[in-house]
């Protein structure tokens, strides 16, 4: 006798692969970029949601690189987010002891480099995220930002420029 498959179960089955592979990398890039959990929290969920809702391109493998898929859609909804009525009359500048707690967990040496990642204007907090703490190529970067590698460069060499400055300010011996 021939097993019936329940339907959907393929598509649940890779929805849950992608958020095991996937979900805690994008929760935290989330969080960071947002600097708020409930936040970034309500940014992972809209991710999978849209996932879920393209499911099947997953599936029929015309989604070739899942993690710059989902990197361009949380950076989508983060810039989103980060645009939104609410958060613009919201002081978004971030010091130590306001770091959320997943956030706070990092090396004491690099706490003040996450607080000058946080408080850069938004292109550059997304070039950092997705090139150093995601490992993305520049042109896997480029992609997800939908610009050119060559604009992905020189973004990438402003915001090192950027938090050279920040740290050099701040008392830094680099």
């Amino acid at each position: 006798m021939e097993r019936a498959e329940v339907p959907g179960a393929s598509e649940q089955m890779e929805l849950k692969r992608l958020v095991d592979q996937y979900g805690n990398s994008l929760l935290r890039t989330c969080l960071i970029y947002l600097t708020d959990w409930a936040e970034a929290e309500d940014a992972l969920q809209e991710v999978f949601i849209r996932t879920w809702r393209h499911i099947d391109l997953f599936l029929s493998g015309d989604i070739r690189q899942e993690k710059a898929w989902l990197m361009r859609t949380a950076m989508n909804i983060c810039h989103d987010i980060h645009k939104s009525k609410w958060f613009r009359h919201i002081n978004t500048s971030v010091t130590l002891d306001e770091l959320p707690v997943h956030l706070a967990a990092v090396l004491p040496e690099d706490h003040a480099l996450l607080i000058d990642v946080c408080n850069l204007p938004e292109r550059y907090k997304q070039i950092l995220l997705l090139y150093y703490y995601q490992g993305m190529s520049l042109q896997e970067t480029a992609e997800v930002l939908n610009i050119s590698k060559t604009a992905a460069n020189k973004r990438l060499h402003k915001a090192q420029d950027m938090l050279k400055g920040r740290l050099t300010e701040g008392g830094g011996d680099e």
